[in-house]
């Protein structure tokens, strides 16, 4: 309603007892977390979707924090588990594990199950 609209100048609008009477009044979205009180005869879909907005907030709160805390070490990872990996293992001249390698020893098992012969 524009400010110069008729019902404006009533007396409820000029009086001041508007702003009087709001310090008394509780709000809230769906609820209000002082009084516990719930909005009723409000759909299902939108209560829903009002959850659902808090928790995309929360979720890309979440995401920013973790993102500055951790992208950069998340970059250099691979770097450092190759680097770790190095320098606690040893090639004496050992066949290196691949993947392939890996698929045969799965594909026959009995055929290379140490200390059979």
């Amino acid at each position: 309603m524009p400010a110069d609209h008729p019902l404006r100048s009533q007396r409820v609008w000029t009086s001041g007892v508007l702003d009087r009477l709001a310090p008394k009044v509780y709000t809230g979205r769906m609820q209000n977390q002082t009084t516990g009180m719930s909005a009723t005869g409000v759909p299902p879909h939108l209560a829903l979707a009002n959850e659902v907005a808090d928790l995309k907030e929360k979720f890309e709160a979440t995401l920013a924090a973790t993102r500055a805390e951790f992208g950069e070490q998340f970059a250099t990872l691979p770097a450092q588990v190759t680097t770790a990996v190095l320098a606690e293992c040893e090639n004496n001249g050992a066949v290196p594990l691949t993947a392939a390698r890996v698929t045969e020893l799965m594909a026959t098992p009995a055929e290379h199950a140490v200390g059979q012969n």
